[in-house]
């Protein structure tokens, strides 16, 4: 983490980290959310409530340990970061 970084996230309590996902993690992750909405079949909902993202498969699994943020949270919280 550079000094912006830490600046920005001191600043606002949040920190974006540009091109975590690539196009195809990005297409996957689409495309579970897309069957997730189809199984809900409600059209007409302002908004949808989702739980149990992790037995959604491998896409959701993989934001657990992403090596572009994993050195961020360790950074922040210290390296036995759960």
């Amino acid at each position: 983490m550079n000094e912006l970084e830490r600046y920005l996230f001191d600043l606002q309590g949040f920190l974006v980290v540009e091109d975590v996902l690539n196009n195809e993690e990005i297409a996957a992750l689409r495309k579970l959310v897309d069957e997730q909405v189809a199984l809900k079949n409600q059209p007409e909902a302002p908004r949808l409530r989702f739980d149990s993202l992790l037995s959604w498969g491998k896409p959701c699994l993989n934001l657990i340990d992403n090596p572009r943020i994993t050195p961020y949270l360790s950074e922040l919280l210290g390296e036995k970061f759960r």
